[in-house]
């Protein structure tokens, strides 16, 4: 029996890209009408608009020619900017976002996008920020030229584009506010959370403070009625706990929010850590309490009231020995013979290695130790150490939301009495242009390179209050 085939070609001319989204995803012509188009209202669907702004086209391929072979079950309801987008998060941002991995970004964001459209939007915006950013580089919020360019982007339509992705995503949260909906408080975390990645990855910190602060409220808030799934719970708070503490670099006396200035009470048991997100929690819980006892000694009169200096006093012990307790314990786990860890994993053990050595040799630090300069031959381990590590883990990322390699080789280049050393670490953040959480290594680079210009240190923020960031890392009141 003979194979029938079809003769019929493709009508001439150029697809229309001003059509309505649903048309649009439909692949079919529209006609449209203004408001909404009659090819939806007369077959009975719902006409979803008219965008105002399209992403440039695509003529490297370099994105559609990856796209997945398991498209998300909401495929056929986007537009090519949007599954052109959703595949660029999957590919180049979702697995490279974390250097500790957490079922955050490459499964719960994901599976939590196709059931909850404001989350879909999000990711759309993030994406169309991060393709903007990797072709326009690093740029100070300040100004509007890069710093470090990376290649040449086409206009300001992937911001456009990303800007109205992240207004549709807050409308529909808007929408539901005085809903009911068990899965609301959930949805409208991811969101504050990508939304405060979209900032940061825009050098946009007071944005991004404005943001982190009002998911940690929502946080706060607990409604017995709707209790949350502790999974998505736990890997949210975790989340904004990281983030907040970091931003806490940049806000002028004000410790973290989401930690606790309460006594360390002493462990039952021996500290044991089974996992390497267990070790990277117990660190960002020391550095949210140091943060808290730094604000302490550097509010107010410290000579006059016997029983605050004699309660500073006490937190300072007992911070001092938990923080050597995590210590003894990260490195009783490292040194387990049954311990085996992913690529992923040992590259986040051995970042933590290198700030749990570096802690006690940071101005804060020495708030616990009692030290008040760094030495020649600290400042070279800790630079050695990162050096070795950027040799072992070859991956750049341009974007990461955890801290990594740039508050170590800030420190080195900020403090270190060797102005060699201080120039080698100076020349590796400018080597690798790139973010981490609310770093930046470019502004990094040159804050080290104006105090090398000034002929001294930089002021120690343990006794004397933060270093003014302000001018290379904007912070919000």
């Amino acid at each position: 029996m003979r194979k029938l085939t079809s003769n019929r070609q493709r009508a001439g001319g150029k697809r229309s890209r001003t059509g309505c989204r649903t048309c649009r995803a439909r692949h079919v012509k529209c006609d449209e009408t203004a408001g909404a188009c009659k090819n939806c209202t007369s077959t009975g669907r719902s006409c979803d608009g008219y965008e105002l702004y399209r992403l440039p086209a695509n003529r490297s391929r370099q994105i559609t020619a990856g796209l997945p072979r398991a498209l998300p079950a909401n495929a056929r309801r986007m537009t090519s900017d949007e599954l052109r987008c959703f595949s660029y998060f999957q590919q180049y941002i979702a697995p490279f976002l974390e250097f500790v991995e957490s079922m955050l970004y490459q499964r719960l964001v994901l599976q939590m996008s196709q059931v909850e459209p404001a989350v879909f939007h999000a990711i759309i915006a993030l994406s169309a920020i991060h393709q903007d950013y990797e072709a326009q580089g690093i740029t100070r919020p300040d100004s509007d030229r890069s710093m470090i360019k990376r290649g040449t982007s086409n206009n300001a339509s992937w911001r456009q584009y990303a800007l109205a992705q992240a207004t549709h995503s807050f409308s529909l949260l808007g929408r539901r506010h005085a809903s009911r909906d068990p899965q609301l408080r959930e949805t409208t975390l991811l969101c504050c959370l990508l939304f405060v990645l979209c900032d940061l990855v825009q050098g946009q910190y007071a944005h991004a403070f404005q943001h982190l602060h009002s998911g940690v409220r929502i946080l706060q808030q607990s409604d017995p009625e709707f209790p949350s799934n502790p999974a998505v719970e736990e890997s949210l708070v975790r989340s904004f706990e990281h983030l907040d503490i970091q931003c806490a670099h940049f806000r002028v006396r004000s410790p973290p929010l989401l930690c606790t200035d309460d006594d360390i009470q002493p462990l039952e048991h021996p500290l044991i850590f089974y996992s390497v997100q267990e070790a990277h929690q117990a660190f960002d819980q020391l550095l949210g309490r140091l943060f808290y006892l730094a604000n302490s000694l550097n509010s107010g009169q410290q000579g006059g009231n016997l029983s605050r200096d004699e309660i500073l006093h006490r937190k300072r012990v007992q911070l001092w020995s938990r923080t050597e307790q995590v210590t003894r314990s990260f490195d009783t786990f490292r040194q387990r013979p049954h311990i085996t860890l992913s690529p992923r994993g040992q590259q986040a053990a051995d970042l933590l290695y290198i700030h749990l050595f570096m802690l006690p040799r940071t101005p804060k630090g020495y708030l616990l130790t009692g030290r008040r300069e760094p030495s020649i031959s600290t400042s070279r381990s800790l630079l050695c150490l990162t050096e070795a590590f950027l040799r072992k883990y070859s991956q750049r990322p341009s974007f990461v939301v955890n801290v990594g390699v740039i508050p170590p080789l800030l420190n080195v280049a900020l403090y270190s009495p060797d102005y060699g050393l201080r120039w080698r670490a100076i020349e590796i953040l400018q080597s690798w242009p790139h973010r981490e959480g609310p770093w930046d290594s470019v502004s990094a680079a040159q804050m080290a390179m104006d105090a090398m210009d000034s002929g001294g240190l930089v002021e120690d923020p343990g006794r004397e209050g933060p270093v003014n960031h302000v001018s290379y890392f904007p912070a919000a009141e």
